[in-house]
Order: C-alpha cells, then sequence, then structure tokens
C-alpha cells in the first residue's frame, strides 16, 4: 500500500546556465559541479499536502552502480534541498530506491527522473 505520493513540484534548477531542465522533467543535464535545487511535497490520495515535519535519506543512484543519498528535510509535508552534482554520469531518482529502507506503511509513489551529468 502507498501511504502517500511524492511530487517533485519544482526543479529550480542548478547554479549553471548551460544546465537543461524540461518542464516536465524529460530531459535534465548538467555539467559535473553544477548543484541542483530541488522542492518537493508530500501529498495524499486526495491532493492534499501531508503536514508531515521529517528529514530522510533519498537515494540517487547511478547506472554503474554507485549511491549517493541526499539528505530531505520535510517541514509540514513541503522540502526545499539541493545536491551538488560531483560526479559524471547517468543518475535517478526512483519510486523503488526511495521506498526502500522505509517500512510499508510509508511507502511513497513518485515519477522517475533521471539527470545526466556531463564532463
Amino acid at each position: 500500500m502507498i501511504f502517500s505520493d511524492m511530487i517533485f513540484v519544482c526543479l529550480y534548477g542548478f547554479d549553471r546556465p548551460d544546465s537543461i531542465i524540461k518542464p516536465d522533467f524529460s530531459d535534465i543535464s548538467c555539467p559535473a559541479g553544477a548543484i541542483l535545487i530541488c522542492t518537493a511535497e508530500l501529498r495524499s490520495h486526495d491532493g492534499s499536502v501531508i503536514p508531515l515535519t521529517d528529514t530522510f535519506r533519498m537515494p540517487l543512484r547511478s547506472r554503474d552502480g554507485r549511491e549517493r543519498f541526499v539528505s530531505v528535510p520535510f517541514s509540514f509535508g513541503l522540502a526545499t534541498f539541493s545536491y551538488t552534482m560531483n560526479e559524471s554520469g547517468l543518475w535517478s531518482i526512483n519510486q523503488d530506491a526511495i521506498n526502500s529502507g522505509l517500512p510499508a506503511e510509508k511507502h511513497m509513489a513518485m515519477k522517475e527522473f533521471q539527470i545526466y551529468v556531463r564532463i
């Protein structure tokens, strides 16, 4: 059972002008060293924001098996966080990864997105 949806409301972008973020997140690309800034919401199935205040570790996984964890602090169901994309490669955040360390009653749904980090 899915407890909530984690909705990435906005990828504010990167601190580098040569980065690409399409509005539907279908293409996200940046040079190595760029800082990604995101906002996310936790929403219930009726669309309302779940007023959860907690911090969790969001896994960021590369195609070649590397894994990094991004600290995501939620306050009343809203989070803003950033991460410096130092390593080139194809990185992804997906539902299986975010739920892998959570008990079943706290599982979240989310759309996968991929970040191409280039050198």
